[in-house]
């Protein structure tokens, strides 16, 4: 289920998807397209995991993919703000 086409835009903001094996609705100032973008992400990276893993695992493993990417994404901007503050001393 990692189509775009599987959340349903029900207006005003207002969507309708599953992620995993569960179905979501939720409304969102989010832009749409950015909207469907990061649900068609996490759509993907929960089912990456195990089938055989419940759902609460396999959001919990997705969320902790995502946590340990911005860990490593901020600590590599904060090393290049670092360089660049040092360069321009």
């Amino acid at each position: 289920m990692d189509n775009i086409e599987d959340i349903r835009d029900l207006g005003e903001g207002k969507y309708s998807f599953y992620i995993g094996v569960h179905q979501y609705t939720l409304t969102t100032r989010i832009p749409k397209d950015r909207f469907l973008r990061i649900v068609s992400r996490i759509q993907e990276l929960v089912d990456s995991f195990p089938q055989q893993m419940s759902q609460d695992e396999r959001m919990l493993m997705s969320l902790m993919t995502v946590v340990n990417q911005m860990d490593k994404l901020s600590g590599s901007i904060s090393n290049l703000t670092e360089k660049i503050h040092l360069e321009k001393k």
